[in-house]
């Protein structure tokens, strides 16, 4: 065999060892959790993964451990989670979007981030979620500077609840305070507590912003849980965030803290309106919609026991959001004691607008302490803003089907049920009570204004509520 023919043979067992070895080489690739991905250098599947949106990783984090793995690698990496968020906030910042758009994209990422960790241990969760935090501080920061805090804090908010949808109650706690030691709230908070209500209007308004924000709003403008008495029961979730914001406060703080959060805002300033909780009917009161949020919350809290023992598989986490009913009623108390005392009109909405047993026990509780003259001014103030929705023919009915036609009807079958654990003679007080507390209304009404118009339209009220109350009790 001359020296030709040699080197063609061992040309050719060369190339059969490779291609063997190429082909073993590809099966295990193949075979393996990556598959072809594993012969790629790292740095290709972060550029690849750029071109995934949010439901498309999520996808590729539930494909195998690794992919999962590759995935929470990619996020933690701030250039990558940078890359992910600043052409969104660029562009949606750059049509002047109002921030709630921009919402989406961080709804979208704590959808990821939760079918990242949905598996985790707990501690690298933790660890997850405070190396995302750290990454997005640039973001919040552009956000903050473009759209304000509103926006940032809404963001920031809509990736939080998302991911920790699910979580145990101590995981939720441990989240809470770690974002209540990093902004820094409870100092914020005990400086407005140490000063008197409205003198540091621009503090109480941050920290409205942020709570609500973060913890509380699923759609930035108010409770998205329901309407604030029409029978739609709040989110656990709300509960949960509610009673570690309020527990870990004395009752009086609790009460200051309800109503900075979800009293009245000033139309021109945007601060929170104390001195309009204070006002007469003449000098500019509440209205529904200034009462509704914090008649709601209320409400809430004093069914929250209620919520929580219909809710399955929440046992657990019930005795933590469970508010005492004579706790919620002396909050009651101490917010309607704030700044100075609130006007007896807005009181009187206030009753009408919160959840029935609550109002009744409420009612109650003024005649349990012998206070039936103070029971008679809440009572006929409350019956005086009923009448006035019944004029204008809005009722506003508390049952999926009406149960009672007219807000004046509510309002004599709350009366009737107050009055039922009285006995013959504090009812017989109480009755005189009311018609005297009648008298210095219409007295007060004709020295207020002198106008006969106004006079006629105080007493055809009167003559309407006295008409009810006839029908509903003294027949």
């Amino acid at each position: 065999m001359d020296s030709t023919t040699s080197r063609k043979l061992v040309r050719r067992r060369s190339d059969r060892l490779y291609t063997k070895y190429r082909s073993e080489v590809l099966f295990a690739s193949c075979s393996g959790p990556m598959g072809v991905f594993s012969l790629l250098p790292r740095e290709l599947h972060h550029a690849i993964m750029e071109y995934l949106g949010y439901p498309d990783l999520a996808k590729l984090s539930g494909a195998s451990h690794y992919f999962a793995w590759l995935t929470r690698e990619y996020l933690v990496s701030c250039r990558h989670l940078e890359s992910l968020l600043f052409p969104s906030v660029r562009d949606l910042l750059h049509r002047s979007c109002p921030g709630f758009s921009l919402r989406e994209q961080f709804l979208g990422l704590g959808n990821l981030l939760r079918s990242i960790s949905s598996l985790m241990p707990t501690k690298e969760k933790f660890r997850l979620l405070t190396s995302v935090l750290t990454k997005l501080q640039s973001v919040h920061s552009v956000i903050l500077s473009q759209s304000g805090s509103t926006a940032a804090y809404s963001c920031f908010g809509a990736l939080l609840r998302q991911l920790v949808t699910g979580w145990t109650f101590a995981d939720k706690h441990t989240v809470f305070q770690m974002i209540w030691q990093e902004a820094c709230l409870e100092s914020r908070c005990q400086q407005i507590f140490a000063s008197c209500a409205g003198s540091l209007p621009h503090h109480e308004v941050d920290i409205r912003l942020l709570i609500r924000n973060v913890f509380l709003d699923n759609d930035g403008v108010g409770p998205a849980h329901g309407s604030s008495k029409h029978g739609s029961p709040p989110s656990l979730d709300f509960l949960c965030w509610l009673s570690l914001l309020l527990k870990s406060w004395p009752l009086v703080h609790q009460a200051r803290l309800l109503v900075t959060l979800f009293g009245p805002l000033h139309p021109t300033t945007g601060t929170v309106d104390w001195q309009k909780l204070c006002t007469t009917l003449h000098g500019g009161s509440c209205v529904k919609q200034d009462l509704a949020e914090l008649a709601y919350v209320i409400s809430s809290l004093y069914g929250s026991q209620q919520h929580t023992s219909n809710s399955n598989g929440h046992s657990g986490i019930s005795k933590h959001l469970c508010w005492i009913p004579d706790h919620v009623v002396s909050i009651v108390d101490e917010a309607t004691a704030l700044p100075q005392g609130w006007s007896l009109d807005n009181m009187g909405l206030l009753l009408q607008l919160l959840c029935r047993p609550l109002t009744v026990n409420l009612l109650q509780c003024y005649a349990a302490n012998g206070r039936l003259s103070e029971l008679a001014h809440l009572v006929l103030h409350m019956a005086i803003v009923c009448a006035d929705d019944d004029g204008s023919g809005h009722y506003h009915s508390r049952e999926p089907k009406p149960k009672f036609k007219t807000e004046l009807a509510y309002f004599v079958d709350v009366l009737r049920e107050v009055l039922s654990v009285f006995s013959l003679q504090v009812r017989k007080h109480f009755i005189h009570q009311f018609f005297s507390a009648w008298q210095e209304h219409i007295m007060d009404t004709f020295h207020a204004s002198g106008d006969p118009v106004q006079i006629n339209a105080a007493l055809q009220r009167m003559t309407k509520i006295c008409e009810v109350m006839s029908e509903y009790i003294f027949t």
